[in-house]
């Protein structure tokens, strides 16, 4: 229970840690000195590293080609060059009709690893079928710390909590999809401050609570545009404390008069639990359908405001 002194104000802070130690979610089997007996085909390497054809370079150990697999959603063999380049290969062998069959590589004095991985090609594989205590899982963890009063107790946790998601590596994204620019992808423009005054880019402190507006530009990484109907979604912190309308409306405005933007399609939801099951503090967004595609230089910005932005009343 919360004591007197904290006056009803609470602070949470949520860490969420990505581990980098995806292998020992997954059953392995591991054979030394050998080789799939047949090269990679195409359709074996489209989702792991198809412009290398399936190579993802030098890594530092066996143990490392292992989490490169794991971080690739379709990726279920692994084959690493132990004592020549050091290269890590990687392929999807579910349509295989002899994934395990290897060849030995000792007679060429060779000491090549190849690891497959049980849960997900075996769960992958028509012939194949998986039962073992690996199903899927992925050390994401979320730890969540409820702190004291901020003025009072700054420092102070009351309690403390970690929770395992469930998720799924995504696919590394390959040289032509849609990425956000490395450094500044996403930023935060000018906008209006309590006093009626312009503020810099990235300097924003205060928002008129009457018409709050924020500028947040919308930039692409080299060589990887973000094209119209796109999805974006804008998560606002602290979670326990925004709480969204359920009407939504964005402006979008182009990054010169010579193009065009469009209509932004836009819905609030919540991703936080009780009790604050009810309070909307994501937006999920589709860039519009006539839009000019988003890239290095050319920067769309969307405008958040008014009553369709309400600022927390509580929060730090």
């Amino acid at each position: 229970s919360w004591s007197k002194a904290c006056s009803g104000r609470y602070q949470i802070v949520m860490f969420t840690r990505f581990s980098g130690n995806l292998v020992s979610q997954h059953d392995w089997l591991t054979r030394y000195h050998a080789v799939p007996a047949y090269p990679f085909a195409p359709q074996e390497i489209q989702h792991t590293a198809p412009s290398t054809w399936g190579d993802v370079g030098p890594v530092a150990s066996a143990s490392a080609c292992k989490e490169e697999c794991s971080k690739r959603k379709f990726c279920n063999v692994a084959i690493y060059h132990a004592d020549t380049d050091y290269h890590c290969r990687l392929a999807d062998f579910s349509l295989r009709m002899s994934p395990f069959q290897t060849v030995d590589t000792r007679a060429i004095n060779r000491t090549d690893i190849t690891m497959f991985m049980l849960d997900r090609l075996n769960s992958s594989h028509d012939d194949l079928a998986y039962d073992g205590p690996h199903q899927g899982q992925l050390n994401v963890a979320v730890d969540l710390w409820s702190m004291n009063d901020m003025n009072l107790y700054p420092f102070g946790a009351i309690e403390a909590s970690e929770a395992v998601l469930g998720a799924i590596a995504g696919l590394t994204p390959a040289a032509p999809d849609p990425r956000w620019h490395l450094t500044d992808g996403l930023k935060i423009l000018a906008g209006a401050d309590a006093g009626g005054s312009q503020i810099g880019e990235g300097a924003l402190k205060q928002l008129d609570p009457v018409d709050p507006e924020v500028l947040i530009r919308l930039r692409a990484a080299p060589g990887a545009p973000i094209r119209p109907g796109s999805s974006v979604k804008l998560i606002f912190w602290p979670l326990t404390q925004w709480d969204l309308p359920r009407e939504c409306a964005i402006d979008c405005l182009p990054h010169s008069t010579l193009m065009s933007c469009g209509l932004v399609m836009c819905s609030p939801s919540s991703i936080v639990t009780g009790p604050w099951v009810a309070a909307r503090n994501t937006i999920r967004l589709v860039l519009p359908e006539q839009m000019a595609p988003i890239t290095e230089l050319v920067m769309h910005t969307l405008s958040l405001r008014g009553r369709y932005f309400p600022l927390p009343s509580q929060g730090f």
